[in-house]
């Protein structure tokens, strides 16, 4: 989000004064992870130690860099006239409810060894702690309200995803899904 110049270009779109964003939601990490998939320890073995290791690194960016992302979003919707709501979107397994020997790997990763978000989990102790922890826990923080999406798809990633095909993504029934989970957050 900061590198490939996204950040950027939303906090220009939320500063330009011919727009009122009304809407801000964020879904990022999911890539932090998605690149180890193609590593080499994490893909002959996702639950070995050099794989963990790099988990943990990743994780332990992510939660450098989210509290910037977030901090700047939130100073950018303040100087915005109007009212604006700030979502997050926790991230879903694509791998749930697939058998791949991944699923439980990416659970662990997304919730921690616990695989519940808690935001009274050591942060030291990168096993407690998840990516989802990070986003709903440091979001929060923030001041955005959290959208739930990793129950959403649960066990259903091969309905609402193309991962049967190989593709991580959410088919238009998971589109769907995610913008009930939107609307359902957004309505109270």
């Amino acid at each position: 989000l900061i590198r490939n110049g996204q950040l950027e270009q939303g906090l220009k779109a939320i500063a330009d004064p011919q727009t009122d964003v009304r809407i801000l939601t964020l879904d990022n990490g999911g890539n932090d992870l998605l690149v180890l998939r193609m590593m080499g320890p994490c893909l002959l073995d996702p639950e070995g130690y050099l794989c963990q290791e790099l988990v943990s690194k990743a994780k332990g960016g992510f939660a450098m860099t989210y509290p910037v992302i977030l901090s700047a979003l939130r100073w950018a919707l303040a100087q915005d006239h109007g009212e604006e709501q700030f979502l997050v979107m926790t991230l879903y397994n694509p791998f749930g409810g697939t058998g791949s020997y991944l699923e439980g790997p990416v659970d662990r990763a997304l919730l921690g060894k616990d695989l519940a978000v808690n935001c009274q989990a050591n942060p030291y102790d990168p096993d407690l702690v998840g990516l989802n922890d990070l986003i709903w826990c440091l979001g929060t923080l923030a001041g955005a309200e959290v959208v739930d999406l990793y129950p959403l798809f649960g066990d259903n990633a091969p309905y609402l995803t193309h991962i049967m095909s190989g593709d991580i993504h959410p088919n238009d029934a998971g589109y769907a899904a995610i913008a009930q989970a939107l609307r359902q957050v957004l309505e109270g």
